[in-house]
């Protein structure tokens, strides 16, 4: 499993899920935070429009069709269990994992912000979660929002 920065999780160079996240903060506190998450459990990639590929699922990789509540009930335990780590140790964990797993992580990019195109080496992220890349002009840049394409 590989992550590729921000929010999508890809097996074997397809993808499985996509997570979109949304907060409110204040200086001082987070008022909340909502949680979108699209995993593909169990449909062949064939149903998948051509745009959408490559993806997988987990019927695919595996063969076996999976309960949806089981997955859910799994994911929310081991969020709950990261929240209550994070709370803990503070959230330096996630960096390692991230750098452990990441799809990117020293390898050329393109990131696209809007209508604005930056080309580099990612680095990998800081401790807010923004993508650290190195431009092509030697430049350092951290990233909080943008889409990201592995260069070839």
């Amino acid at each position: 499993m590989k992550i590729k920065w921000p929010n999508d999780l890809y097996f074997q160079k397809k993808k499985l899920a996509g997570l979109l996240a949304e907060f409110a903060a204040e200086s001082d506190r987070l008022n909340y935070v909502i949680i979108g998450v699209g995993l593909n459990v169990n449909w062949a990639p064939a149903a998948l429009p051509e745009d959408a590929q490559p993806a997988t699922s987990i019927l695919q990789e595996t063969g076996i069709r999976t309960s949806r509540l089981k997955i859910l009930a799994s994911f929310l335990s081991g969020m709950e269990q990261l929240y209550r780590q994070a709370q803990r140790e503070g959230y330096h964990f996630i960096k390692q994992a991230w750098d452990h797993y990441s799809l990117i992580k020293n390898r050329p990019v393109k990131v696209i912000n809007g209508k604005e195109i930056w080309s580099g080496i990612a680095q990998g992220i800081d401790p807010q979660g923004a993508l650290l890349v190195i431009l092509d002009s030697g430049e350092k840049k951290c990233f909080l929002t943008g889409d990201v394409h592995l260069r070839i």
